[in-house]
């Protein structure tokens, strides 16, 4: 009996010893798997992502250069038959503006000043800046390279104080002038006694605007 209850004990034992070898084995098996699958990027691994090399090895197109503004030489060519009359036609209005005075806002009443002359470095100076407006596509007394009137002076030349006017969108010089006598900054750039010296031009860009531009100096 005790020898039967031995080898009960015995057999009883060995079944539940094997099943939890198998279960020890199936499990360390399961490990191996799974590590060797992370490790070697088996088909369940999250596909590679793009670095930040690879996206900035295709750089975007740089922008295009930005056109110069127009050089002196410009003033050299003769101006067209168009431009030119209505450049004159503007001085001649601004110069029955200053004969008559006017009320220039908060400057109060301007008495009436000499006529301007016509001189060339402020004409080329006027032609210069119409023309990059044009060009370049802005309506400033900047341009885009920063450059303002008194840059503008130096380059054709003229070392004297100087002032300039500009409009767009005017089809004549009376619709010019009479939009000037309504602000008052321009009205007294104008029709200021310092000035003695002027120089004017018109351009027209090919989808019809316009640009006028006028400047001002003293002798």
């Amino acid at each position: 009996m005790a020898g039967q209850q031995e080898g009960d004990k015995t057999g009883s034992a060995g079944p539940k010893a094997e099943f939890w070898f198998f279960c020890l084995s199936a499990l360390l098996c399961s490990w191996i798997a799974f590590a060797t699958a992370s490790a070697c990027g088996g088909r369940d691994a999250s596909p590679p992502r793009a670095s930040s090399e690879q996206v900035g090895s295709n750089p975007a197109p740089p922008s295009p250069a930005r056109p110069p503004a127009p050089s002196r030489e410009l003033c050299e060519r003769p101006e067209t038959a168009a431009p030119a009359a209505l450049a004159d036609a503007l001085v001649q209005r601004v110069n029955q503006a200053r004969a008559a005075g006017a009320e220039c806002g908060a400057f109060g009443k301007l008495a009436p000043a000499a006529p301007l002359r016509s001189s060339p470095a402020l004409t080329c100076m006027a032609r210069l800046h119409g023309e990059d407006m044009v060009a370049r596509g802005f309506f400033s007394h900047v341009n885009p390279d920063g450059a303002g009137a008194e840059a503008r002076a130096r380059v054709v030349g003229f070392a004297r104080a100087s002032a300039e006017n500009l409009a767009w969108g005017q089809e004549t010089p009376e619709q010019v002038v009479a939009s000037w006598l309504r602000s008052p900054d321009h009205c007294k750039t104008m029709l200021d006694p310092r000035w003695s010296l002027t120089g004017a031009a018109h351009r027209r860009t090919t989808a019809g605007r316009t640009f006028w531009t006028q400047t001002f100096g003293a002798e």
